[in-house]
C-alpha cells in the first residue's frame, strides 16, 4: 500500500486523481493521497470571490464537479495553503471531512495512515501575525492565511511524526549538516536565496519525522539530514500539480 503526497493543487483535482489511478493500473495500491496546501476546494463557481489568490489562481477549478458528485474517489487529506477559499476551511478551525473522503486537517491537525503519523500545519509566515492570536469565529479574513506561534507550539508538543506536512518552507540552511558539501545547483540556490523560515526548520530538527514535505514555491527540492533524535529525515518540496513528474511523491 502507498501514501502519494501532492504539491500545491491549485484546483485541478482531476489531474491529482488521474495520477492516482494510473499509479493503480501500474500495480500501486493507494492509501490515500496527502497534499501540502493551496487545494482551492471549491464547492462552486460562486465561491470564486471568497478564494484569495492572485489573478493567475483565480480559477473554479474542478472541485465543483466533485461536490457535485457527493464524494472524491480516493482517501485525501490536505492542509490549507495561503491560496485556499477561507468561507469553507474557516468553519473548520480543527479540521473535517468536507466531503466523504475529502479531509481538511486542519489549522494543526493529524492522522494515522497504514501506521504513520501524519501530522499538518496550515499557512504560510507573516512576520505581523505570528505572534498574535488567530480572531476567534469563521468569518474569512486575511489572517487565515498565516500561521501563529501558538499553531507552532502545539506541534512541538507532539512526540511522535513520521510524516509532517508542510505549506511554506523551512530554512533550507538550518538543516544542512556539518558534513553536508552544496553541491547540487537546487540546493546552492536555495542556500544563495537564504530559502525558508528558520521557525519551521527548528521544528522539523526537534520532530526529527521520516518525511517533511512542503510546497508553496513551485520548485522542486529534496535534502536529506539527521535530526535531533539523531534519525534521518527526508525534505521533499514539490512541484505544481500538472507541471512536472516531481509534483507528486510515493511512501510505500
Amino acid at each position: 500500500m502507498a501514501l502519494v503526497v501532492f504539491g500545491d493543487v491549485h484546483g485541478k483535482a482531476h489531474t491529482l486523481y488521474h495520477t492516482l489511478r494510473t499509479l493503480e493500473q501500474e500495480g500501486t495500491p493507494i492509501t490515500a493521497a496527502l497534499q501540502v496546501g493551496d487545494m482551492q476546494t471549491l464547492q462552486s463557481p460562486a465561491e470564486l470571490r471568497f478564494l484569495n489568490a492572485p489573478a493567475h489562481h483565480r480559477e473554479v477549478g474542478d472541485f465543483p464537479y466533485y461536490f457535485s458528485k457527493g464524494s472524491v474517489p480516493y482517501p485525501t487529506f490536505f492542509i490549507a495553503g495561503n491560496h485556499e477559499q477561507w468561507n469553507l476551511l474557516a468553519r473548520h478551525p480543527h479540521g473535517g471531512e468536507l466531503l466523504p473522503n475529502l479531509h481538511y486537517l486542519g489549522r494543526v491537525g493529524t492522522t494515522t495512515l497504514d501506521g504513520k503519523v501524519v501530522v499538518g500545519l496550515s499557512g504560510i509566515y507573516s512576520p505581523t501575525l505570528f505572534p498574535t492570536e488567530r480572531p476567534q469565529g469563521n468569518k474569512p479574513g486575511k489572517h487565515h492565511r498565516y500561521y501563529t506561534q501558538q499553531d507552532l507550539t502545539t506541534l512541538t508538543h507532539m512526540t511522535a511524526v513520521d510524516i509532517l506536512l508542510l505549506h511554506d518552507w523551512p530554512h533550507i540552511h538550518s538543516l544542512l549538516d556539518s558534513s553536508q558539501e552544496p553541491q547540487d545547483p537546487s540546493l546552492q540556490e536555495a542556500l544563495q536565496r537564504d530559502t525558508g523560515q528558520k521557525h519551521l526548520s527548528d521544528l522539523v530538527l526537534a520532530l526529527n519525522p521520516s518525511f517533511v514535505f512542503c510546497g508553496h514555491r513551485h520548485r522542486p527540492f529534496t535534502l536529506t539530514f539527521t535530526g535531533s533524535k539523531r534519525r534521518k529525515t527526508t525534505l521533499v518540496c514539490l512541484d505544481k500539480v500538472g507541471k512536472s513528474e516531481n509534483d507528486h511523491y510515493i511512501i510505500r
